[in-house]
């Protein structure tokens, strides 16, 4: 039986792949199985990817046209057979005991997702990187306001999830590229879970990739303001906009402020995100 599945969407991603696949493969825990999902790479990560799964049995190869990280997630999490589920960026890696100790952990306590803090790989230091900054009973008496208040980061690659509870939930992943974290987690959350939290770092976070998303500007940088509005659509849907106006005004601010403050350095992409901005202001704030 495969306990744990680990997804891995890769694009572009040549000099960073081995290191995230050999974390993995030198997991404690042996019943894993590693789905890799490349997503239109014009690198080698195609081939790497074929190479690796012709030395080990364990990991699954799809190819795909680019349609994103949240597309390729949910591609792999389709062809997934673990008891759990752990998605991994392609360009960090694991604690060699993070598969045994995160299974262990989530039979032990039955929880549905178990979070778990990590470590920010830069400038050859390891900086802890936390994930959530309450507690157990808070996030599960209202794991909304916890999100919303940032008291819990969106990074879906810091939720070790039970494969049923996944399902179950219906979970649409969003075509997008950047901020697709926020509404997926909200996503996750308003399905209820029974939430674990662990406090051992057990990965780490490669901050340093220069074509990485974080660090590119582009167009994909301004999907924040979709994920936004997916999120304020959600909240509504389940009734629960009103009651979390403020929490979800607040955090609105806190993940456009990045955006805003990379985009200077692009006048045409700065001022289409002052027009959006003012979009956003007319229909949520001023509303």
């Amino acid at each position: 039986m495969i306990k744990v599945s680990v997804i891995i969407p890769a694009y572009q991603v040549e000099d960073y792949l081995i290191r995230s696949v050999s974390s993995v493969l030198k997991q404690t825990l042996q019943e894993i199985e590693i789905i890799l999902v490349n997503d239109g790479s014009t690198d080698k990560t195609a081939n790497l990817c074929d190479e690796l799964a012709q030395m080990y049995p364990s990991i699954k190869v799809i190819h795909q046209e680019n349609q994103g990280s949240s597309k390729a997630r949910e591609v792999g999490l389709a062809q997934s057979t673990g008891e759990y589920i752990l998605f991994l960026d392609a360009d960090d890696w694991l604690d060699p005991k993070a598969c045994e100790t995160l299974y262990q952990k989530a039979v032990e306590t039955e929880a549905d997702m178990v979070i778990y803090q990590a470590f920010l790989k830069e400038g050859g230091r390891d900086h802890p990187l936390r994930i959530f900054f309450t507690s157990e009973d808070e996030i599960n008496r209202d794991p909304i306001f916890c999100f919303l208040n940032a008291q819990l980061a969106p990074a879906v690659w810091a939720k070790f999830m039970k494969h049923t509870y996944l399902k179950g939930t219906g979970l649409n992943f969003p075509p997008l590229s950047y901020s697709e974290d926020v509404i997926i987690t909200l996503r996750l959350l308003l399905a209820r879970p029974k939430i674990t939290l662990l406090e051992e770092p057990l990965y780490y976070y490669y901050y340093q990739r220069p074509n990485s998303l974080v660090h590119v500007i582009n167009e994909h940088c301004l999907e924040i303001f979709e994920s936004l509005a997916l999120v304020r659509l959600d909240l509504k849907a389940k009734g629960l906009y009103d009651q979390y106006r403020t929490q979800y005004l607040h955090f609105s601010e806190l993940h456009l402020s990045p955006v805003r403050q990379k985009v200077k350095r692009n006048p045409r992409l700065k001022e289409t995100f002052n027009q959006l901005y003012e979009n956003w202001k007319r229909e949520n704030v001023e509303a």
